[in-house]
């Protein structure tokens, strides 16, 4: 691989802390450049060609899978608490003590959220960009789907990102949207992703389904929208394109949490996807909560506070809470 020296732009820094960022690959025509700020210092490594910049060649993930004998472990709403999650990880077996994929053929899935409010958001991305294809390599897989904070993020809502993200930015001489943007491999990557997979008999999705997104629309039919809209924002349904991002949509729904459904409406969501339980992130509970008889699992156990973090272990027989505090 030919390379190309590194610039390394002064600047000064009007921050009180030092900080590190990235990497951030940008590609421009033919060209691509990788950003990183290493002690509030930026530098910038350009490639004329892409054929000489190596990186993971990402495909559209699987959304619909029997994992048989192999076990998942589901965790959500990381939001940029990067110590914690990768403690969590090490205490289940999934990574080493290097942050290396050490659970062969079974998947990690991450219902949403990475995104916003914690300083190290960068650092998780490439972490779980990382794994997938670690996990990939030994038969296992690596999921993350879409949480109302990747959409905030795509859409160019940045009303909750960390000010580090915003000095980060500024020494790139971009905006904030910039670094999660279409011309970004974060961007593009996040922009594959599902917002709704069915394993065995869970369905797993970021903030629940409502009885009224499972009347009209199939678990494909549900990504394939979603992915269109964030990528062209063309369609021709816009009342789905509503229903989907608006509070009734997989993304933003709570009422599971404010107990809005009755048990037979839960079943008949159940039955349509043909799935026995709901996995689900977005609503913070002190810790991994089950409702409905068991039939809808809460992970949202507070991780975004940065002191705490839990997932569960799903084996063939039985259920399994994970959990760390600091």
């Amino acid at each position: 691989m030919k390379r190309y020296i590194v610039l390394i732009i002064a600047f000064v820094f009007i921050s009180a802390y030092s900080f590190t960022d990235g990497p951030y690959i940008y590609y421009e025509g033919e060209s691509v450049q990788v950003f990183s700020i290493v002690d509030s210092t930026l530098i910038v490594t350009p490639y004329e060609k892409q054929s000489d910049f190596k990186i993971y060649e990402k495909n559209t993930p699987w959304a619909d899978y029997d994992f048989k004998d192999t076990k998942i472990f589901v965790v959500s709403d990381i939001h940029g608490q990067y110590e914690v999650f990768l403690q969590l990880l090490q205490k289940a077996g999934i990574v080493d003590k290097s942050g290396k994929w050490i659970w062969g053929d079974n998947h990690l899935i991450i219902a949403g959220d990475v995104a916003d409010r914690g300083e190290f958001v960068t650092e998780c991305y490439w972490l779980i960009y990382r794994l997938e294809e670690e996990a990939r390599n030994q038969n296992g897989s690596v999921q993350l789907l879409l949480g109302n904070h990747e959409i905030l993020l795509i859409k160019e809502d940045s009303r909750y990102v960390a000010e580090k993200y915003y000095t980060s930015s500024k020494l790139q001489k971009k905006q904030v949207s910039e670094l999660y943007g279409k011309n970004s491999e974060l961007g593009r990557w996040l922009r594959k992703q599902n917002t709704i997979i069915r394993m065995n008999n869970y369905l797993i999705v970021h903030g629940g389904i409502s009885p009224e997104v499972s009347e009209k629309f199939t678990i494909d039919q549900i990504n394939n929208m979603v992915r269109n809209e964030i990528n062209s924002g063309e369609t021709k349904d816009q009342s789905a394109i509503d229903l989907l991002f608006g509070k009734k949509g997989p993304f933003w729904y709570r009422g599971y949490f404010r107990k809005d459904l009755f048990d037979d409406e839960v079943d008949s969501i159940l039955e349509f996807f043909n799935v026995e339980r709901i996995i689900v992130g977005h609503t913070t509970r002190d810790s991994i909560t089950f409702l409905y008889d068991d039939k809808i699992i809460g992970v949202d156990a507070g991780m975004k506070y940065g002191d705490r973090a839990s997932g569960i272990l799903i084996g063939k027989d039985k259920i399994e809470t994970i959990s760390i505090r600091k």
